[in-house]
């Protein structure tokens, strides 16, 4: 018994079958140029990563807290609006903004985050043990070990 019907053109297997070409999905073109942008950022962030561990300032790329520096408006509410993204994306326990660069250009520092390894994320904070319940996890970890009810052991 078959699961897919067998049609007109269809191939024997879907593994060998291509992405349909008419698909009902409709391109966003600011979501794509968002993307795009998000992914040059991310590409300075792995580079000054790179020469960031070739200096010894950090070991993996958890240890570190990105900084982007420009002065031109749009980049900064570009940033501002993306940063948390941007720490993940680029896998960073940190990411700022601050003022600097020169024209349309953004400056990306590394330094060591600052804070303790959280055990649960291997994230660098500066709230580990302000949880009253988790104190060894930092706040983020803290708050998800909560929601999932998931007891401390002893």
């Amino acid at each position: 018994m078959r699961s897919l019907p067998m049609g007109k053109n269809m191939e024997e297997s879907i593994f060998l079958s291509a992405f349909p070409k008419n698909s009902s999905l409709k391109e966003d073109a600011e979501l794509a140029k968002k993307w795009t942008e998000i992914r040059g950022l991310r590409e300075k962030v792995l580079k000054a990563l790179e020469e960031a561990r070739e200096a010894k300032i950090i070991g993996s790329s958890l240890e570190a807290r990105v900084t982007f520096k420009t002065s031109d408006e749009t980049n900064k509410k570009f940033i501002s609006d993306n940063l948390a993204l941007l720490s993940e994306i680029s896998i960073v326990s940190e990411t700022a903004l601050a003022e600097g660069g020169e024209g349309k250009d953004i400056e990306v520092v590394v330094e060591h985050a600052l804070g303790e390894k959280c055990p649960r994320c291997w994230q660098w904070k500066t709230d580990i043990g302000t949880h009253k319940k988790h104190t060894d996890v930092c706040s983020r970890c803290a708050d998800v070990l909560e929601k999932e009810n998931i007891a401390v052991a002893d």
